[in-house]
């Protein structure tokens, strides 16, 4: 699932860079990059080699991007991006640190490169801050792949979109893990309570619709929820990608994708046709 989230990521930045900068004197892109789970930078694939995690993809996948501005120019065009990493396991984050030291050098550091211990949550007003500190619209790009599903609730998405003009926000949803656990009791109640979805969920119906055969059930609860996180985050537009990973535990994640620009959705449309093979959908 890595694979296929990572694809998407790396595409998207290139067509997201590509639309802005489509105007041709226009000589400067002023960007953030906010990785809210950023992990050790990398990790071990399937056959037991290093893969590039997502801070490493950003970074290069926006290199290239400069780069390819400035084929055949005179007058340079830049992108000025500053990258936000934030990991809460201090280990984790050690080794982050020295990862990215080694590959983009000690002077990057603190400078474009910010590394942040802590949850993202936490980090978010201080990040939030610095971004309206660089101007130009606010401009940022928020990568939250939690790990499952309740380490973004609905109110800091809200904020997100409410206090930074230019945000979107890519963020790992693990429906099925949720599926799992959901039924018309207090505890289910309560949580999605703290997520902001209760009031957009027909609890009455999805429990009379729950011994019906087929997939009836479950295509009902991933409306209702699709329907809960896009209302609670106040964005105006989204795309859903559902993706079912190979393995031992193939459950179904959402990789969500939202904006208040219609020419942004209209780009992770496209990008989502185009990898549509890879994709299921109830």
């Amino acid at each position: 699932h890595s694979v296929v989230k990572h694809d998407i990521v790396r595409e998207y930045l290139s067509r997201y860079v590509h639309v802005l900068m489509s105007n041709y004197l226009m000589d400067k892109l002023v960007l953030s990059i906010v990785d809210g789970f950023a992990g050790g930078g990398e990790y071990v694939g399937s056959s037991g080699e290093f893969v590039h995690g997502s801070p490493q993809i950003v970074i290069d996948a926006l290199a290239e991007q400069e780069v390819l501005l400035n084929v055949g120019r005179e007058k340079p065009r830049k992108l000025d991006v500053r990258y936000y990493f934030v990991e809460k396991m201090a280990s984790s984050l050690q080794y982050l640190n020295a990862l990215l030291t080694s590959r983009y050098g000690s002077n990057r550091i603190g400078q474009d490169i910010v590394t942040l211990q802590g949850t993202f949550q936490k980090n978010f007003d201080a990040i939030r801050a610095d971004i309206k500190k660089r101007g130009r619209g606010d401009r940022a790009i928020f990568l939250l792949d939690q790990y499952a599903w309740d380490q973004v609730p609905g109110a800091l998405l809200k904020e997100i979109f409410d206090t930074v003009r230019g945000a979107e926000v890519i963020l790992t949803f693990g429906v099925d893990s949720l599926i799992s656990f959901l039924s018309d009791n207090e505890q289910s109640r309560r949580k999605m309570e703290g997520m902001g979805f209760a009031d957009h969920i027909d609890w009455k119906s999805l429990e009379e619709l729950r011994g019906a055969p087929g997939s009836a059930w479950r295509a009902a609860i991933q409306r209702n929820l699709a329907d809960a996180l896009i209302r609670a985050s106040g964005a105006q537009h989204s795309t859903i990608f559902y993706i079912t990973p190979q393995g031992d535990t193939p459950w179904t994640y959402w990789l969500v994708h939202l904006s208040n620009n219609y020419k942004a959705r209209d780009v992770m449309m496209n990008i989502h046709w185009g990898k549509s093979n890879q994709f299921s959908h109830y």
